[in-house]
């Protein structure tokens, strides 16, 4: 029975999950370049303090007066997502005097809720723009499949009539309803396929006539590679290079020149005269499968790579400290995430193949992939993690399996994000109370309640400073 390779559409367990967009650099990604802004020279990423704001403008030294400066977060298409459910905009500073309005972007085109039509309508006017609560009252019914690509587009505007204030946006998050198991995702999904399409090997072949079929004594200028038996069933990606190991020992003079993979078909540059032998230089991929039977295993399935023995350690250490949340101001109603799993997941890599050089030339190939991809990309989700090597290869090669050889090694993929529980909940409303000095103190036995005096003086003048009491 044959590896059953993961298709990228799950059909798990349902889960709520928050996607962060974050302004500072992170795996994978560069804030600078995959933000889009509308005018670079109306608004920017400050490079400091990793908010996103308008720019002053040096002509009236204040921020523009465009109603239409807008900034995008990069895409993401995460493969388990099923409907969106909430979005929220964290502002570092959001002044009476400025506002903030949203689309969402479905990967082509910017989308607003189109009052008059009930229904997400494609902007194309300035005027095209939502209320965070206008975009949270219909969310659940963004068209987000079947592509599941979506991205948030946000438009900063300064109101005072001088504008000198500008909102600052610091974090987005959108709550999402996905369908996913999430070792399945990581091991499935992910990192199969990507070692599947990332490692591929060279193979020698010395070939040799093949059963019925002589060289001509005028010689060969092609080779039908299918009437050649090999020893291993090799997935042939493309010829390198044809040698005649007879007339070149020393392999020092490639003759191919093309191969047809549907004939098999390999045509050379020049003859192979009659009484030579060609030596074929090969490009495959191996076979990647999870743990399988033991029939599975035969000679004539190698070479193979075999991820086996996920590991995920269950000290609750590994949980995050606090918990993850969303809120939807307009009502209050939110979603909390209890201390989102976070786990180092390991795995043993055992590589098997028929032959002492394939041995070789795959272990060097391990090492050079997990050299070049040091991250992983979970399908289901769209999120990064880190990707190492974490213990030395070994060979396991023996005289009691004499028709395979083998060597292993472990990688890790390190602080893996697991949502399992979530609940619904309810925001908390804080009140701020602005208290300025200096203030009048009264006392009204018969009425009761009181105000304290606060005086702060400096060289004998008073001065006034405003002190901010917020009651939860």
């Amino acid at each position: 029975m044959t590896a059953i390779m993961m298709g990228t559409t799950s059909v798990a367990e349902v889960y709520r999950i928050i996607k962060q967009w974050h302004f500072e650099d992170g795996l994978n990604h560069n804030a600078f370049e995959e933000l889009t802004f509308s005018d670079a020279t109306k608004i920017r990423l400050d490079p400091t303090d990793f908010n996103v704001k308008l720019k002053i403008q040096s002509t009236t030294n204040a921020y523009t007066d465009d109603a239409n400066v807008w900034f995008r977060t990069w895409t993401t298409n995460p493969k388990a997502l099923r409907k969106l459910l909430m979005i929220e905009i964290f502002p570092e500073v959001q002044p009476d005097d400025a506002e903030i309005y949203l689309r969402i972007n479905n990967g082509t085109n910017d989308y607003y809720w189109k009052t008059s039509t009930s229904a997400w309508t494609i902007a194309t006017a300035s005027t095209h723009w939502n209320t965070e609560a206008e975009i949270n009252a219909h969310i659940t019914t963004f068209p987000i499949l079947p592509g599941r690509t979506f991205a948030i587009t946000v438009n900063l505007r300064s109101l005072d009539s001088r504008h000198e204030v500008t909102p600052l946006v610091r974090e987005i998050r959108v709550l999402m309803e996905v369908h996913i198991d999430f070792i399945e995702d990581i091991v499935l999904r992910s990192l199969m396929p990507m070692v599947t399409s990332g490692i591929t090997a060279l193979a020698n072949y010395a070939a040799i006539p093949a059963v019925n079929v002589a060289l001509p004594a005028t010689g060969i200028t092609s080779i039908n590679f299918s009437q050649y038996r090999k020893n291993t069933p090799y997935n042939i990606t493309a010829i390198a290079a044809v040698y005649d190991i007879v007339n070149d020992p020393e392999l020092l003079t490639n003759l191919y020149s093309s191969y047809n993979p549907t004939t098999q078909v390999i045509t050379l540059s020049s003859q192979i005269p009659n009484g030579g032998r060609p030596f074929i230089l090969m490009r495959y991929v191996p076979e990647v499968a999870y743990i399988t039977h033991q029939d599975w295993l035969e000679v004539n399935k190698l070479p193979v790579i075999l991820i086996q023995r996920v590991e995920v350690p269950v000290a609750t250490n590994n949980t995050l400290a606090s918990r993850e949340f969303i809120v939807d101001k307009s009502t209050g109603n939110g979603v909390v995430i209890e201390k989102p799993w976070r786990a180092n997941l390991d795995f043993r890599l055992h590589v098997l193949t028929s032959s002492l050089v394939d041995e070789m030339r795959l272990m060097s190939k391990v090492l050079e992939f997990f050299e070049r991809y040091q991250f992983i990309r979970s399908v289901g989700i769209d999120e990064y993690y880190r990707l190492y090597l974490s213990r030395e290869f070994r060979d396991m090669s023996n005289p009691d399996r004499s028709d395979q050889r083998a060597f292993w090694t472990k990688l890790t993929i390190y602080d893996v994000r697991m949502p399992f529980v979530s609940r619904d909940a309810k925001a908390v409303t804080r009140l701020v109370v602005n208290i300025s000095e200096p203030l009048i103190t009264t006392e009204d036995p018969a009425v009761g309640g009181s105000e304290a005096k606060t005086s702060v003086h400096s060289d004998g003048s008073p001065v006034k400073y405003t002190v901010t009491v917020e009651i939860e």
